[in-house]
């Protein structure tokens, strides 16, 4: 039997791939598959993915259309096998101990979800030096998270990638898929909070997140980031309409104010794409006013109206 499904979304990671191949193989827990989707990937991935597979018969290939990472991690759960799952991005790297460490304590404490820590790496870092990153067992138990603790929630709360689930716990939690690259995790997370009673929290590093060149969120601000933030506020609220509790409401206000700053404060600070930011942010403003801060009222009334100078000056000088 396996024990936990590593699932990769792959499209042109050529770059990075074979290192983040590698830091799985690596793993001191061994009992593990990890499922490979290439999602039409027009440079080598789909080589490297093979080369792997030629050596270990534990990585697996699925070879797919072009039809973002939403589709490409449901296609990964359809195929998982394990009695846990775990993501991870095609230039990001594990830890040798991660996959141990959070098998450890979901088995100790019989949850369906341990999450970890993250350390933030340079495009330019290299496989050899996890050798030096020292392991840490303290972890706490999280519990009531509708009730008592809502401030106990780790403040990057929405990375898959830092999380083992239990498989069964995720029949039916599946990524929105009009989201095809960028804050599909929110979503899925958003579900998966909703649905836990109680969860572990371990301080051992178990991704080391890279500010990758093929990053859907570290290259700029794009066309795709406000129709993708758009879409995300749909779906957002219509979940928070059919979950009516303080949760919900709590990562509504959270993610909501989020998207805010990565929509409308990217537009103010690179001048770009402001004529779309606008007439996103006038549509879905009715449905967050109530959770934006004064400060982001003020800079909505100001931008919308196309005073963008003051919107901006505003932005810099309120610092509440």
């Amino acid at each position: 039997m396996i024990n936990i499904t590593i699932i990769i979304p792959v499209y042109n990671a050529g770059k990075y791939l074979q290192d983040t191949l590698e830091s799985v193989k690596q793993q001191t827990f061994t009992s593990w598959e990890c499922i490979c989707i290439n999602d039409g990937s027009t440079d080598s991935s789909s080589d490297v993915i093979k080369s792997f597979m030629d050596k270990d018969n534990r990585f697996k290939l699925v070879e797919q259309i072009n039809s973002g990472v939403s589709v490409s991690r449901n296609v990964g759960l359809d195929a998982a096998t394990g009695k846990y799952v775990a993501f991870l991005d095609q230039d990001d790297l594990m830890p040798p101990s991660a996959l141990e460490g959070l098998y450890v304590l979901a088995e100790e404490y019989n949850v369906n979800l341990v999450r970890g820590r993250r350390m933030n790496i340079p495009d330019d870092y290299e496989l050899n030096a996890l050798e030096s990153l020292k392991i840490n067992t303290k972890h706490r138990i999280i519990s009531s998270l509708t009730i008592l603790k809502l401030k106990m929630l780790p403040r990057r709360w929405m990375y898959v990638w830092l999380c083992l689930f239990n498989r069964d716990f995720l029949s039916n939690i599946r990524f929105y898929e009009p989201l095809k690259s960028g804050a599909e995790d929110n979503i899925f997370m958003f579900d998966v909070f909703n649905k836990i009673q109680s969860f572990v929290q371990c301080d051992n590093i178990v991704c080391l997140h890279r500010k990758s060149l093929t990053s859907t969120t570290q290259n700029g601000f794009k066309l795709s980031h406000i129709q993708t933030i758009e879409i995300a506020v749909s779906k957002f609220v219509e979940l928070t309409k059919s979950n009516p509790n303080q949760l919900s409401r709590y990562l509504f206000k959270k993610q909501m104010r989020n998207f805010f700053r990565g929509s409308v404060y990217k537009s103010l600070e690179t001048r770009e794409h402001t004529i779309e930011t606008q007439e996103m942010l006038q549509r879905i403003y009715p449905h967050i006013k109530h959770v934006l801060k004064i400060k982001h009222r003020i800079i909505t009334y100001l931008f919308s109206r196309n005073n963008i100078g003051t919107a901006a000056f505003v932005k810099k000088v309120m610092i509440f």
